[in-house]
């Protein structure tokens, strides 16, 4: 479902995509500063009866948002939806021109090469959420929300989160998260790209954040301190200064 904000016609358009297990509204409580853009709230795409994730599905899905975005799009994506807005930016790179990317890796689990979240820990979250989608969405909320003490913010978190009916949604997203690497793609964009993260996230950790910056030397990387998972909630007017400043450059 899509949802949008008009301003009037000539201004730039900001293209946002939620993370895993969220709506597109998450994102409503900060476009009140941005209020010199047109907004473009787009909830990622449901997927049909089947978790199976391969390539065909990825470029269907692609496409869907691609044909609801207006040319010369700023593509703004939290987490999961970073590996979409990356595949994005790939394949239609005269539409989006540039990309912004929030708490969010190119390689989710580890491997030799590359720190990541241990790839049991990601597979036991995935049988977890096959099991009790309802009780694995309460877990994600309260993990990202534990370093929260602002009752509207929960809140925000609370009541933004996707249906757990959409249980085949949820675990395809999942699998696209475990099983895709595209550390290759984020070599070959060719928009600026700049990276938010918070020092404080349980899930992509200055480790993480680290090795980002040393194999990808062009992008533009900040670090808000003290900000965990979702810096755009708990620090929204730090959040925006970094987001027009680079739009702006």
């Amino acid at each position: 479902m899509k949802r949008t904000k008009k301003n009037s016609i000539n201004k730039q358009s900001l293209f946002f995509l939620p993370g895993w297990g969220f709506q597109s509204s998450i994102w409503q409580p900060i476009t009140p500063l941005l209020l010199d853009y047109e907004i473009i709230l787009y909830d990622l795409p449901l997927v049909g009866h089947s978790t199976t994730f391969n390539l065909d599905r990825l470029i269907y899905i692609i496409k869907t948002i691609a044909n609801n975005a207006p040319p010369d799009s700023i593509l703004i994506a939290w987490s999961l939806s970073s590996i979409i807005a990356s595949f994005l930016c790939l394949h239609y790179p005269h539409q989006f021109k540039k990309l912004i990317t929030i708490a969010s890796t190119p390689k989710f689990t580890e491997s030799i090469d590359w720190e990541g979240v241990k790839y049991h820990l990601a597979s036991r979250f995935y049988a977890n959420t096959k099991i009790d989608p309802s009780h694995a969405l309460h877990k994600f909320k309260k993990m990202i929300g534990a370093q929260i003490n602002d009752p509207s913010i929960l809140s925000v978190i609370q009541t933004n989160s996707m249906d757990a009916s959409n249980k085949v949604s949820l675990l395809f997203y999942l699998t696209l998260l475990i099983k895709t690497d595209i550390r290759e793609i984020y070599s070959r964009l060719t928009q600026p790209v700049l990276h938010l993260f918070g020092t404080r996230d349980p899930i992509i950790t200055m480790a993480h954040i680290k090795q980002i910056q040393y194999h990808y030397p062009k992008h533009f990387t900040q670090v808000i301190p003290n900000a965990g998972h979702i810096p755009f909630l708990t620090h929204t007017q730090e959040f925006v200064s970094y987001l027009t400043h680079f739009i702006q450059q």
